[in-house]
């Protein structure tokens, strides 16, 4: 490659970057910095408007167009500081490749770097959502392809590559995400081009160093915490018979607490209307809610009880631990460990779980609304075996990890049909009753209905949802 013409290039706008000078061996190798700041010592300047991030990836992504001739360009993020020429760090990689980046070092495809993006507030969750719709039906050919981080790319000027980068230009302006990593993986299948990886950190190596140390941090960020209401989601997918019974009482509860009332009777995009679940993630953007509580359909609130929304701290995913009954714990380490064999297979090896989450009551606070963060599929084995048998809570139980917060019993006190449960539910402490085990649950519902403190309130929530039904028809 001496031979060669090497350009090593960046870009930083609005002070984006305190952008580092090159190496004293700059030999071979022309420096050039795309900017609308100060020039730096070592580097060719060439001015560019101010314009926000999406603006700013112009220069990144068509090296083609805007660089002067050359035979091999290194794109580096402006925050990094090189160590040693460029040149030093190519004859280290892939000979014959075209593109060449750094593998990916948390994320295998693009619906992992989805969730990390969610997960660390670095867009939000409808413009990922949106992009993500690229890949739908075309799963399997993008898992094929190594999911790269672009702090680094080296490419050389080739038409194959050219076509790239117009594709993934294209992709970006047109979908929402501020993440570019979200749309290069459809770049390559587009124009046919496929990566190579570099055969070390591309973070840091000894080439370079200084990854994500941006001027400041924070403006990698692009929300701050929501203020928006709380809002109380279920999925009803037709037929739904217990729904009749437990939904006025769920409506009540909302009233009663000033929260929003969502009901999600459309299946999702999964073969399981389980799955359906993780579609109450789009009320966060919808209502910019500060929190969702996701209840089953089958979840009976006695009338006056307070909400789980009041506990503390206000973060983090609330939902009771099946570990912590005895006749549970069998089952629930008999899931997890189905669990983790199919995701071997699936997605990603997962560590062992301390806790395991019952998905019927479910507190979802915004800083960790990338629990609803959009998924590639779902488990077959779930949906032609029914085993596992809870597969969307398995992939919630995992998705909580590190930020689980053991939910008090009082709110999601089920299986009716053990011995003792039933009168337990009575008591004045049990707020939340789930019918999950119960044999007949539309029996047990109307059973549970005739209980004092249900009889009490019966008349008051007629009135009430009659009254909703003359507003609403004008009469």
């Amino acid at each position: 490659m001496n031979s060669e013409r090497v350009i090593a290039y960046t870009v930083c706008t609005g002070g984006y970057d305190l952008v580092q000078p090159p190496p004293p061996d700059t030999s071979g190798v022309r420096w050039i910095l795309f900017t609308d700041g100060d020039p730096v010592d070592g580097y060719e300047t060439v001015r560019v408007p101010s314009c926000d991030r999406k603006g700013s990836r112009l220069w990144k992504m068509l090296p083609h167009r805007h660089l002067p001739p050359h035979d091999v360009s290194v794109y580096f993020d402006a925050c990094h500081k090189w160590r040693e020429s460029p040149r030093a760090m190519l004859d280290q990689l892939p000979t014959g490749a075209e593109w060449i980046g750094s593998r990916h070092q948390s994320a295998r495809n693009v619906w992992e770097h989805a969730h990390q993006v969610l997960r660390f507030d670095l867009d939000v969750r409808d413009a990922v959502a949106r992009t993500l719709r690229l890949y739908v039906g075309i799963e399997a050919d993008c898992a094929c392809i190594p999911m790269t981080e672009n702090n680094v790319i080296v490419r050389r000027n080739t038409p194959a590559v050219a076509r790239c980068n117009e594709e993934w230009h294209r992709l970006y302006t047109e979908t929402p995400c501020v993440r570019d990593q979200m749309t290069l993986p459809m770049a390559f299948l587009l124009s046919g081009v496929r990566p190579a990886t570099m055969p070390f950190s591309g973070r840091n190596n000894r080439f370079y160093n200084g990854f994500l140390k941006h001027a400041n941090n924070e403006q990698r960020k692009v929300r701050c915490r929501r203020t928006g209401p709380v809002v109380v989601a279920t999925v009803s997918v037709p037929p739904d018979p217990v729904f009749a019974h437990t939904r006025p009482w769920m409506e009540r509860f909302c009233r009663e607490h000033g929260y929003v009332f969502e009901v999600i009777t459309e299946q999702g995009p999964h073969r399981s209307a389980h799955w359906t679940k993780f579609e109450a993630g789009r009320f966060f953007e919808q209502y910019n809610a500060r929190a969702v509580l996701l209840l089953d359909s089958d979840i009976l609130i006695k009338p006056g009880s307070p909400s789980p929304v009041d506990l503390e701290p206000k973060s983090g995913v609330w939902a009771f631990n099946s570990m912590t009954l005895d006749y549970m714990v069998p089952c629930a380490q008999e899931q997890m460990e189905l669990f983790e064999k199919t995701a071997r297979h699936e997605m990603q090896s997962i560590p062992p779980c301390p806790h395991y989450m019952n998905s019927g009551v479910v507190l979802v606070w915004d800083d960790a609304e990338d629990f609803f963060a959009p998924l590639p599929f779902e488990s077959p084995v779930s949906t032609t075996r029914n085993w596992p048998r809870f597969d969307d809570q398995n992939m919630m139980n995992h998705r909580a990890r590190g930020r689980f917060r053991e939910l008090p019993r009082s709110w999601n006190f089920g299986h009716p049909g053990r011995t003792g449960n039933m009168d337990r539910m009575k008591m004045r402490d049990i707020f939340f009753l789930h019918l999950n085990g119960a044999d007949d649950k539309v029996r047990t519902v109307e059973e549970m209905l005739k209980w004092e403190c249900f009889k009490t309130s019966t008349n008051t929530v007629r009135n009430e949802r009659e009254e909703n039904s003359q507003g609403e028809t004008g009469d």
